[in-house]
């Protein structure tokens, strides 16, 4: 038998917290706290220096070079994967028997495309907001009272 009847996972880019919960209380217990520093620098903070400068194909022309990546999201695919691993262990190891995801709606994407195994199989519950910068109570008002039940 699993820890807890449910872990509820809610995430932006930035910050993550694993909730878990029975059937009982339903109350939300703060399992883990997650932190990615990359995930909340500004788009400008990425990159120290200059875009590279290149000259154009004709004529005297020069501009800057775009990065092949987009640093923010790098950074969330990143912190989306750990995450997703982090559920999958969790699962394995019986500390959770179903998942919820509680994410904001872009982040809730990489969410998605990082799961796999039993984590994804265990989803019961997506919900496309951000609900990081709140507590447990005010995130347990926004879940469905049948995931209680």
């Amino acid at each position: 038998m699993a820890d807890y009847a449910i872990g509820i996972l809610v995430a932006d880019g930035g910050r993550a917290v694993l909730y878990g919960t029975t059937h009982a209380s339903g109350e939300l217990e703060e399992l883990e706290d997650f932190v990615n520093p990359e995930g909340q620098l500004r788009p400008q903070e990425y990159e120290s220096d200059a875009p590279g400068r290149t000259f154009d194909s004709k004529g005297e022309g020069r501009h800057a070079m775009a990065p092949d990546t987009d640093p923010h999201q790098a950074a969330a695919e990143k912190f989306s994967r750990m995450l997703a691993g982090k559920l999958q262990e969790a699962c394995q190891q019986g500390r959770i028997a179903r998942v919820g995801l509680v994410a904001a709606p872009r982040f809730l994407g990489h969410l998605r495309s990082a799961l796999n195994g039993e984590a994804a199989r265990k989803v019961v519950l997506e919900v496309d907001k951000n609900l990081t910068h709140e507590k447990a109570a005010e995130v347990r008002a926004h879940l469905p009272a049948k995931l209680f039940t």
